[in-house]
């Protein structure tokens, strides 16, 4: 209380004001003051919040990476500098002024230790899926990891696939100069508003789709695919899709906003491999970042490739009602074919309502008149088909396949410490198999 006195009833010069002592004088003065004092108490919450996230990660609550801490470090090291500053600012005589040359020390020696960049040296251009988990999360970005866990940890049925890493991600862009390039676009757009918005997308993932993808990376590319091929002679297609470093984190989840390519062949991976990197620059995405505070340079773009599952039926689990409604009960969502019409919600799907105790118990069914299904097109890409028939309105899993993949959200949610999304197919053999788990963001 001392110091708060001293600081609101000190008339000592402030830099930029003259000494006159009316109360017209007194009275900025003492707005400036508390305006001052303020910023300091912001930028001291904000360097509390940060930490805060660091804690609770050390606790095991979420997954991260060095990219999660380089963040963090760069918010508390801005929030510390605002705060030496509103200080000082505070003070009569400029007495805390030392506290810029401490603060200086300090950054440079936490700078040396997190300037190490990942990707770098003998870092693996592409990784077998089934050899990942939380581990390489800053090598596979969040939703592989996140996959790769549940297959290593909880048991789940995932799909035979593998990674191109951050580290391909750096080298395509440093093969290209596109970071430079991409700056210099982004700075000359100005304030032109949506508009010059869209016209900056658009350039930006046809500067990427045009650029070449460096020989070790499409080598190492075509031989993982290879790999995947049980006999020479197979055809083999793929699942494509984004795995963003920030990607499926709870705060940051960039949910549809990047691409997945589904029924890939082989010889049109790596033209597929540049549209999910091209994504990046949605509007929805930049615009994502931007509202969030999310630095470009952060975004790194892994990508995962998986064996295509022709799915008899898919769909998704929530191990928690999404409404956020508190009835101890899971959701599932189901329909014919791939699960593509229910993730993007442009169908009629099938709806289960699972009591999670005493024991897992379907108490409603709610079979849709399903109209339409997705399905792989052959050698490349998916169709659409209009459903006739019994199949409409039959259900498209059975009662013992909702109750397994209940099991699986309520394992991966005690597993994980959070409300789960996951998303599934069911093969033509009956075999569940879980496509995607990420945190799910209640409403």
């Amino acid at each position: 209380m001392k110091f708060l006195r001293k600081i609101f009833s000190d008339r000592s010069k402030v830099p930029g004001d003259r000494r006159i002592y009316d109360a017209e004088s007194e009275r900025k003065l003492l707005k400036l003051r508390y305006n001052r004092f303020r910023s300091l108490l912001n930028a001291n919450d904000k360097v509390l919040a940060s930490m805060a996230e660091i804690e609770s990660a050390l606790e095991g609550n979420r997954f991260f990476g060095m990219d999660f801490v380089r963040s963090r470090a760069t918010t508390i090291s801005a929030g510390v500098f605002q705060a030496v500053k509103y200080l000082n600012e505070l003070s009569s005589d400029n007495k805390f002024n030392v506290l810029y040359d401490r603060f200086d020390e300090l950054k440079l020696k936490i700078m040396r230790i997190l300037d190490v960049q990942p990707g770098s040296g003998e870092a693996p251009l592409v990784i077998p899926l089934l050899e990942i988990d939380r581990k390489n999360i800053d090598q596979v970005g969040v939703k592989m990891a996140n996959l790769g866990e549940a297959g290593k940890r909880l048991g789940m049925d995932i799909p035979e696939g593998f990674t191109i890493t951050a580290a391909s991600y750096r080298a395509f862009i440093k093969h290209n100069n596109l970071k430079d390039e991409i700056e210099r676009r982004k700075q000359a757009l100005g304030a032109e508003g949506i508009d010059g918005l869209y016209r900056l997308s658009s350039s930006l993932q046809k500067l990427i789709m045009e650029a070449p993808v460096p020989e070790n990376v499409a080598s190492e590319i075509k031989k993982a695919a290879e790999r995947l091929k049980s006999y020479p002679d197979e055809p083999l297609t793929l699942a494509v899709r984004s795995s963003g470093v920030n990607e499926d984190l709870a705060e940051a989840s960039f949910a549809g906003q990047y691409r997945s390519v589904l029924n890939v062949s082989p010889s049109e991976l790596l033209r597929a491999y540049k549209e999910i990197v091209a994504s990046k620059y949605s509007t929805t995405a930049m615009t994502y970042r931007l509202n969030r505070g999310l630095r470009d340079e952060d975004a790194v773009m892994c990508v995962g490739c998986m064996k295509m599952v022709d799915a008899v039926a898919g769909g998704v689990a929530y191990s928690q009602d999404p409404l956020g409604e508190k009835n101890e009960t899971l959701i599932i969502n189901s329909a014919w074919g791939l699960p593509k019409l229910v993730v993007d919600g442009r169908s009629n799907a099938d709806r289960f309502v699972v009591t999670r105790s005493p024991d897992l118990k379907i108490i409603q069914r709610e079979i849709a008149d399903k109209t339409m299904k997705y399905t792989c097109n052959g050698a490349e890409g998916v169709c659409r088909l209009d459903l006739a028939g019994e199949n409409r309105l039959k259900p498209s899993i059975s009662d013992e396949q909702v109750l397994a993949l209940s099991r699986a959200a309520v394992a991966s949610e005690e597993y994980y410490g959070e409300p789960q999304d996951i998303e599934w197919a069911v093969t033509s053999d009956g075999r569940i198999i879980c496509l995607q788990c990420r945190p799910l963001r209640l409403t």
